[in-house]
């Protein structure tokens, strides 16, 4: 599924707003220019000039970057690379970028996490690099991934790594108390059940939805659509039946209290996952690598398979990943996308990135062949890659829109108050449709809600 990005009518400079958003920018029309058609200008790309040197500036956030930079560099003799690390993006980086363009001192090259790529592109800050990406080029790189940079029928960033959702299962006490790895959220439902009635204060799951992202990827896993267009108009459909399966499901699990009332990535959500409180992770591939770090007892006592359906059938949806984008302002594309490219499919710079420890899933099978061999699995006493390898193959189409980092603010300051009573996970999704539905309208498109 591709995203029309030609759902823009008129220009006008933006409203002061949260997080990326937040910067005074332009929406540079010109840059979805051709949407009509939702192809490339079909000219032959330039190539990266063998006589000459080019220099680059590329900022991230991601695991390895430095020794990735230095294997490229040490392998380039015409191109050098200089690194600046940045804070993550939800935690200031995606607006220190977005600065650094306004004042015409950003970075040759970027990490975008597929959720924030949209908002660059509506912004004009990064370079459409269809006719650098040929059939060969994109060859080794899984169709799921591409997808996600690709839009309006172009090309916009070179896709890093994926996260699609798994489930990490305490086996041992699922053996314990009788539970089977639940295939449907009914059977996680009544795996939670039977665990409270055994064991009161101990959880089948903590209260994973606090986080937008985790809401998000389930809502897609169940084939929920939140963006989408028609025409030069943008369709915002938070209240279609599969969000509110989803609502509905986990709102239950919470006025049931079938779900520890604790908040992800904390503390408390530590100390419960380590004592045997809480019995499972609603995660993806980088947490086996998170759980040798942070559980190093437990080794041998988790098992990972593919996350629970609705109907059963093998389903994953979004959660994280990252793509290489190019800046508008880059005075030497053809090198950037050199850089890119090879971050992104080199066994070089995917071995630099996993040295230190990771369970990432490359969106290029070479790096991910990497990845793959170079993780100790013996921790889980099974290949967890194969599972990674079938969630990512059941991936469903997402489509994210152009003011994510903003709606994901609001989404987030809600959910965290709804274990204490704060109200409901229903009325965080409405706070996120009320809020992109203002952004996208400030920033000059044409909005709709539908059902």
């Amino acid at each position: 599924m591709r995203l029309s990005m030609c759902a823009v009518r008129r220009v006008r400079t933006q409203r002061p707003s949260r997080g990326l958003i937040a910067s005074s920018m332009v929406l540079a029309v010109s840059l979805l220019a051709g949407c009509s058609s939702g192809k490339s200008s079909g000219a032959a790309a330039p190539s990266v000039d063998p006589n000459q040197t080019y220099n680059l500036t590329y900022w991230s956030w991601t695991k390895g970057s430095q020794a990735a930079v230095d294997a490229f560099n040490k392998a380039h003799a015409k191109i050098h690379v200089t690194f600046q690390q940045i804070p993550s993006g939800s935690k200031g980086g995606y607006a220190k970028v977005s600065d650094a363009f306004k004042a015409g001192t950003g970075p040759d090259v970027f990490n975008a996490e597929y959720s924030a790529l949209p908002s660059f592109v509506a912004a004009g800050q990064v370079v459409d690099i269809s006719n650098y990406v040929t059939a060969q080029t994109a060859s080794g790189y899984l169709p799921q991934a591409l997808q996600l940079v690709t839009l309006g029928g172009k090309k916009w960033a070179m896709p890093n790594d994926i996260g699609a959702q798994v489930l990490y299962y305490r086996k041992d006490l699922f053996a314990q108390y009788g539970l089977t790895v639940p295939k449907t959220w009914a059977d996680f439902q009544a795996d939670a059940q039977r665990l409270a009635a055994q064991k009161p204060g101990y959880y089948l799951a903590n209260y994973t939805v606090d986080d937008p992202l985790v809401l998000e990827a389930l809502v897609g896993q169940a084939g929920a659509q939140w963006f989408a267009t028609s025409g030069n108009t943008w369709q915002l459909r938070f209240t279609d039946p599969a969000t509110r399966e989803v609502t509905t499901f986990w709102q239950g699990m919470v006025d049931k209290k079938l779900v520890a009332p604790v908040l992800s990535n904390t503390a408390g959500y530590t100390a419960e996952v380590a004592s045997g409180h809480i019995l499972t992770q609603v995660s993806v591939n980088w947490n086996a690598a998170a759980n040798i770090v942070t559980f190093p007892g437990l080794a041998g006592k988790w098992g990972v398979s593919l996350l629970p359906s609705f109907d059963g059938q093998p389903a994953s949806g979004i959660l994280g990943g990252s793509s290489y984008a190019i800046a508008k302002s880059s005075k030497n594309v053809a090198a950037a996308v050199e850089f890119a490219r090879w971050m992104t499919s080199d066994p070089a710079a995917a071995k630099a990135r996993v040295s230190g420890g990771s369970s990432a899933y490359f969106a290029d099978s070479d790096a991910l062949q990497v990845a793959r061999t170079s993780f100790n699995a013996s921790y889980y006493g099974t290949d967890v890659y194969s599972t990674f390898d079938a969630a990512a193959h059941a991936l469903k189409p997402s489509i994210f829109g152009p003011t994510m980092t903003a709606t994901n603010q609001v989404m987030t300051t809600k959910l965290k108050q709804i274990s204490t009573g704060g109200g409901t996970i229903e009325d965080a999704v409405a706070a996120g449709l009320a809020d992109a539905k203002s952004e996208m309208s400030a920033l000059g498109l044409d909005v709709q809600v539908r059902d």
